[in-house]
């Protein structure tokens, strides 16, 4: 998914989890700097691009916005709960994309795992890639997980860690995609792309791609009762 800018990030992924809805992070979608879940525009101002490994897209692969959903209790200033549901205006045919499941096991660090998106391929790149990449993540329970984000204290609560394996590593322009299992057919939904930390936590520039950083991820399968539940509520028949 690509957007137009606006929100606390520019650009935001999403992944597509029933035929007219799509789970991101609820910083995607509310005003810069707000804290609580003041969205940055009315949904129906949301173009979104479903469908294509490529920027460049053809009208078909282009769907509007109907509502923002956003987890009760989302607070920016703490980083909890940040995951919203977009619900789009129609059905995203099946031959253009189908919808991916839930992983609904609990997360080891030897579940094989990637992260999805459309973000700047070196940290000093300001444009986003125009061809959609991917990279397989480590997932850790390191101490420094705890230390650079005081939320985490496993990969079983709100948020999941992954280390980055060489110099590469999600970047911005990814927060919101998806992390997918890398070594089930078809992958399933594991995270959403959240933020990324230094592994040096004495250093101030975060950078792309750096060994050993981290990523942090919501993790979906605490909220998948909600999801559900709102999935059943926006059906399209």
């Amino acid at each position: 998914m690509s957007s137009a800018p606006f929100g606390l990030w520019n650009t935001c992924g999403g992944t597509l989890i029933a035929p007219n809805v799509i789970v991101t992070l609820a910083t995607c979608l509310v005003k810069i700097k707000s804290t609580v879940a003041d969205p940055a525009i009315h949904p129906s101002q949301l173009s979104i691009l479903v469908g294509s490994e490529r920027t460049e897209n053809s009208a078909k692969n282009i769907f509007k916005a109907s509502k923002f959903i956003f987890y009760p209790g989302y607070r920016l200033e703490v980083y909890r709960h940040n995951i919203a549901l977009i619900v789009l205006e129609k059905n995203v045919p099946q031959n253009l994309a189908s919808p991916i499941s839930l992983y609904d096991q609990p997360i080891t660090d030897d579940l094989k795992v990637r992260a999805v998106g459309w973000g700047a391929t070196t940290s000093n790149n300001e444009k986003y890639s125009t061809n959609l990449n991917y990279i397989d993540l480590n997932i850790s329970s390191i101490g420094s997980c705890g230390i650079a984000n005081s939320m985490w204290s496993t990969n079983n609560g709100m948020n999941i860690c992954t280390v980055n394996r060489e110099e590469k590593g999600v970047c911005f322009g990814d927060f919101g995609g998806p992390l997918v299992t890398a070594e089930t057919t078809p992958a399933q939904l594991v995270g959403v792309i959240d933020m990324i930390e230094s592994q040096n936590i004495n250093e101030n520039n975060v950078k792309c791609g750096t060994r050993g950083a981290l990523t942090y991820h919501t993790n979906v399968r605490l909220y998948s009762e909600w999801i559900n539940q709102n999935i059943r509520e926006n059906i399209i028949a």
